[in-house]
């Protein structure tokens, strides 16, 4: 049902349905880990360790579980009409080159199974790669492989024989190098023992930025099956909200499948810094398939009391979720979880639930649609910079009906309630843990020819450039690996063109695993500690068609930019102003700061163009003080001008460089009539479950408002969203 509302500046219709992601509202339960201790040095234990122990055999399958089997997705059919913010062709600039490329770990090698589950990170000496089973060290320069491959339960060798870390090596492994420690966290998964639910999380964290050192040792047990678990690292200045956050799909696996929910759960990072005892607070039973935690790079911790953030989006909506898991290691069972935060993308998209063709081969590729991707790759700034915390994150969706995309989204998080002092920081009470309020800087959606884009990791450096990496496929070519990313300077919404970082000819899969062909579950993307700018990618690939024997790619590169001092508009109030001019409103104001990138100082002179006629602007003042400093955009003289939508663009200059922001102003000058709904029809049937609603332009109305009810009286809302198309 279909209800058509009327305001004075506000045009509403509201539409009856049903259906909404939400976090489970319970209390954290507090988990002790079951065994903790102390590896002897590594290079000692891979001395006397097999080389490799796969679990399975040969070719086997690692199992994939998807809840809600046999329920379809988001309507692939509608991606015609979410084209919008689709990037359809190359930028004419091409992406750094690639540095160094060289092969990881391999099947052949005794890499465990089909897919790989690549990933990887870089340390201040050394790269490590971990695939499903087995693990190595690379040499950061020559990326020559100096150690292994080693099974992944090597690590906890050293524990009681009653430890199934010790004596299972299931995989779903996680490497990844904590800046500000100067330590590694190496982690893998247990499957439950047969007709049994129970699982446990496997943690080594190392005591020195040897990779090959003593690590202390930790095993957390689940009394679910915790599938699929990814950590991201994070702390804040303070040191109270310090955690190593995991998010896990819960299964019961007997005597039925069942899925249980994500569980977003924290592990005390500072005790086990330190190797002592560790607890975790978990919050199980989310709605969120596919939630990412935020994993902090580079130096910087996030500002105190900023709590850690996990990432989910909801297809249907089009929307990104987010939750603050804010603990308390002193009280532990005094930890949060926000209720669930929505920020609504401006590029609708539909996830991409869609195979992936190769050249000859028969099988299409899982093309992995449900999650956000390993890694949610946030950095901290200084105050000055043109974000808080940027935080990008990636997924897979549909550029049309045949072709896959690559959704990229740089969002910006900034502390809560904060007072915003551009100069001098934030000023608030650090003894209090605070959520972070998200805002979207840019997106895109990266799907340059008719090549399918997929399996992709992302990351940003210390001067705001994003690289992004990922697999490339289609009916005419085997699947390759690709980089390319964009400088905070590149036109908005664009990655620039792509590097190749396979060689010239690659292979395809054709082993049909489960129905679909099995391709790694994720893929890594990580900043170089030591220069903070150099971007590590790893990914598979296969370098001749075969049934199984995959290979994976470990390549660099680094924008020239990175490092090098520059500048940026923003804004600090909402970058769209609307007036309704008819109550006698005159004046509009935009909050505007030229933002420091690596140590910028110099004044920069504003401008504007797209003035509406009758009105004018100024800004206090202008030129500005050295960056970064404020500034404020004043449109008056507004009563006079006629109701429609204008684009307003702000040009900062500094040196002959340029830099501009793109706002919106809204004016109405009188009460908007009631909008008409134009599809679907009113009382319409046989519509969609997800229809794309439209309705005619009403003259003079700055936005619309659409309710979604569970009754057609509308006394229960469960849904609402404003938007300023008709559409």
């Amino acid at each position: 049902m279909i209800r058509l509302l009327s305001g004075a500046a506000v045009a509403a219709l509201s539409l009856c349905s049903i259906g909404q992601v939400v976090a489970a509202d319970q209390p954290p339960v507090v988990v002790k880990s079951t065994y903790h201790g102390v590896s002897p040095e590594m290079r000692d234990v891979i001395d006397q360790y097999p080389p490799s122990v796969q679990q399975g055999g040969g070719d086997y399958v690692v199992p994939n579980i998807f809840p809600k089997t046999g329920v379809p997705g988001p309507d692939a059919s509608r991606a015609s009409d979410h084209t919008f913010g689709v990037q359809r062709s190359p930028s004419g600039v091409p992406a750094p080159a690639v540095d160094l490329s060289v092969v990881g770990l391999t099947l052949a090698m005794g890499g465990g199974g089909v897919p790989p589950d690549t990933n990887g990170d870089i340390g201040t000496n050394e790269y490590v790669q971990w695939i499903n089973t087995s693990w190595a060290v690379f040499d950061r320069t020559t990326g020559l492989r100096t150690s292994g491959p080693t099974a992944g339960n090597s690590f906890w060798s050293s524990f009681p024989p009653t430890s199934r870390c010790r004596t299972t090596n299931s995989g779903d492994p996680v490497a990844l190098w904590d800046d500000r420690a100067g330590r590694w966290l190496m982690t893998q998964f247990t499957t439950p023992p047969a007709g049994t639910n129970t699982s446990s999380q496997c943690v080594a964290i190392s005591q020195t930025a040897d990779p090959l050192g003593a690590y202390y040792l930790y095993e957390f047990a689940w009394a679910a099956f915790g599938d699929y678990p990814h950590f991201g690292i994070w702390n804040d200045e303070t040191g109270d909200q310090s955690a190593y956050v995991l998010v896990t799909h819960e299964f019961n696996l007997t005597p039925v499948q069942q899925f249980l929910g994500a569980a977003f759960i924290a592990l005390d990072r500072e005790n086990m810094l330190a190797g002592e005892p560790a607890q975790a607070v978990r919050f199980g039973g989310n709605n969120a398939f596919g939630a990412m935690p935020a994993h902090l790079d580079g130096m910087r911790a996030a500002p105190a009391g900023a709590c850690p953030t996990i990432i989910h989006f909801d297809g249907n909506a089009s929307d990104y979720l987010f939750w603050d898991l804010c603990v308390d290691w002193d009280t532990p069972a005094n930890s949060t979880l926000s209720p669930v935060q929505r920020v609504a993308s401006g590029t609708p998209f539909v996830p991409n639930f869609n195979t992936v063709p190769q050249q000859g081969s028969a099988v299409p590729l899982d093309s992995f649609g449900s999650n956000i991707m390993f890694k949610a790759s946030a950095w901290s700034y200084e105050p000055g910079s043109p974000t808080t915390i940027s935080l990008v994150i990636n997924h897979a969706v549909m550029a049309d009906e045949d072709t896959g995309a690559v959704k990229w989204v740089h969002f910006d998080l900034r502390p809560e309630n904060a007072t915003l002092d551009r100069l001098f920081g934030y000023g608030f009470d650090p003894d209090a843990a605070r959520g972070l309020r998200k805002s979207i800087v840019q997106e895109g959606a990266f799907a340059p020819d008719e090549n399918t884009r997929w399996m992709a990791g992302i990351a940003i450096d210390k001067g705001v450039n994003i690289g992004l990496g990922h697999n490339i496929g289609g009916a005419t070519i085997s699947p390759k690996i690709g980089v390319t990313g964009r400088s905070f300077s590149d036109p908005e919404g664009t990655m620039r063109g792509e590097q190749e970082c396979t060689p010239g000819t690659t292979g395809s899969q054709t082993g049909a695993f489960s129905g679909r062909g099995r391709w790694g579950d994720y893929s890594s993307m990580s900043v170089d500690p030591v220069d903070e700018c150099t971007f590590w990618f790893t990914g598979e690939y296969y370098e001749t068609t075969s049934t199984s024997s995959w290979s994976t790619r470990i390549c660099t590169f680094k924008f020239a930019e990175c490092g090098m001092p520059d500048f940026a508009v923003v804004s600090e109030t909402p970058m769209r102003a609307q007036m309704c001019t008819a109550g006698g409103a005159d004046v509009a104001h935009f909050g505007l700061v030229t933002a420091a990138i690596s140590g910028f100082d110099q004044p920069v002179t504003l401008s504007v163009d797209g003035v509406p006629a009758g009105a004018s602007a100024s800004f206090s003042p202008s030129p500005t003080a050295p960056a970064p400093a404020y500034t404020q955009l004043t449109l008056s003289g507004l009563g006079a001008v006629t109701s429609g939508e204008y684009a307003i663009e702000v040009s900062g200059t500094s040196g002959g460089d340029t830099r501009s922001l793109d706002l919106a102003l809204g004016i109405s000058s009188e009460a908007p009539a009631a909008p008409v709904l134009q599809l679907p029809a009113d009382d319409a049937t046989g519509v969609k479950v997800r229809p794309l609603l439209t309705w005619q332009a009403v003259p003079g109305a700055l936005q619309y408002e659409v309710e979604l009810a569970a009754d057609a009286g509308f006394t229960d809302v469960i849904a609402s969203a404003v938007v300023i198309d008709t559409s």
